[in-house]
């Protein structure tokens, strides 16, 4: 999970990615999330077969008021960081599934997600000066601005309702 920089934004982060696995767990029914051990993902999710597989998330969690900004379409991409795309390309040449998830701080059932190689190979690089967190503004390097990799918000699958047919569907599609 991207830590803003603030420990007490970060320690809630942290305290809401929990909530939200137990949010899944009760939503999910051939699947079992847990919290992921930190640096490699955030959760990760078991598909309950012989042998189990996993699907690795990486989680952002957003403030309330930005989510509106996201859910009305003010912003016509949704990104998360470009050292993010890292980690995909990494995961995919391993053979491990891992997507990109974002929920509203508010009401975690309200959330968008994407898998790594859709939104590698969709997305497109963006950049901006500050990073905002908490209401703040955060400048990561002094003199820089912050690379982001984008996709078009009409490319990510919105809603808890509808996790379980994509993780299905992202299994399928890799057999």
């Amino acid at each position: 999970m991207g830590k803003p920089f603030d420990s007490g934004l970060a320690r809630k982060a942290t305290e809401r990615t929990a909530e939200l696995v137990d949010l899944l767990n009760r939503n999910l029914k051939e699947f079992r999330a847990e919290l992921g051990p930190g640096k490699d993902s955030d959760i990760v999710i078991t598909h309950l077969t012989d042998p189990p597989v996993n699907v690795f998330v990486e989680v952002e969690i957003v403030r309330g008021d930005r989510w509106e900004r996201i859910r009305s379409g003010e912003f016509s991409t949704v990104r998360w960081p470009l050292a993010k795309r890292y980690k995909c390309e990494n995961y995919a040449r391993e053979g491990k599934l891992l997507i990109m998830l974002s929920a509203n701080e508010d009401n975690l059932g309200d959330m968008i997600y994407i898998d790594c190689a859709s939104w590698v190979q969709q997305g497109r690089e963006e950049r901006a000066a500050f990073v905002k967190a908490g209401g703040q503004k955060y400048r990561y390097r002094k003199g820089q601005e912050e690379p982001f990799w984008a996709v078009e918000r009409d490319k990510v699958v919105w809603g808890v309702e509808n996790l379980e047919k994509f993780l299905l569907n992202l299994l399928k599609s890799r057999n």
